[in-house]
């Protein structure tokens, strides 16, 4: 696991989010905010939902991402931001100490923290419900789990309410009730 680099960052975490390997994908967030015994867990879920908060509506420009460390003085580097309700959310890395000579990029606390609060604004409703499956494979450039969004639209517009239907539910209030037809309404 590489981690030396913003790049080499967003690149694994990337790798490792979309071929369904969340435990690795947690090593990339900063955790420490967490109890050590809930990081495993809660490093997984929400690796899972940053994946769908970067590979929906984040913008990464990666011939921006810096590939080496500079000097050594950057300690900070901003992806991106996202709009939330009540304002908007970046989306950082940050340069964090492991060892005296150790140093690693990660997803600062601040985008983990937030991590849940962008998943409710951008991520997919039902994600967490489906099998990793529909999020690993892909057909014509959709992941699976897209194509079963659109089905999903396409089905609840077939099926759906139509406003001629609507106008045959109504009793209309000018005729007399005697010259009325009974029309049983689908609930």
């Amino acid at each position: 696991m590489e981690r030396r680099t913003p790049a080499e960052t967003v690149q694994g975490f990337l790798l490792a989010a979309r071929a369904g390997n969340y435990a690795l994908a947690a090593h990339y967030l900063w955790l420490n905010h967490i109890a050590l015994r809930l990081q495993p867990t809660e490093g997984v879920r929400l690796a899972r939902r940053l994946r769908f908060i970067i590979d929906r509506p984040l913008f990464i420009d990666y011939n921006k991402l810096p590939d080496d460390d500079g000097d050594g003085t950057r300690k900070r580097f901003q992806l991106g931001v996202l709009p939330l309700p009540r304002g908007t959310q970046p989306i950082r890395l940050v340069k964090v100490d492991l060892a005296p000579d150790e140093s690693a990029w990660v997803f600062d606390e601040d985008t983990v923290r937030a991590i849940d609060r962008l998943y409710e604004q951008h991520g997919p409703p039902f994600a967490e419900k489906l099998h990793a499956f529909f999020f690993n494979h892909s057909f014509l450039s959709l992941e699976l789990w897209q194509w079963l969004g659109l089905l999903v639209v396409i089905l609840g517009r077939a099926g759906g309410d139509h406003p001629e239907k609507r106008q045959l539910c109504h009793r209309p209030t000018h005729r007399p009730a005697e010259e009325l037809t009974v029309v049983r309404c689908r609930s």
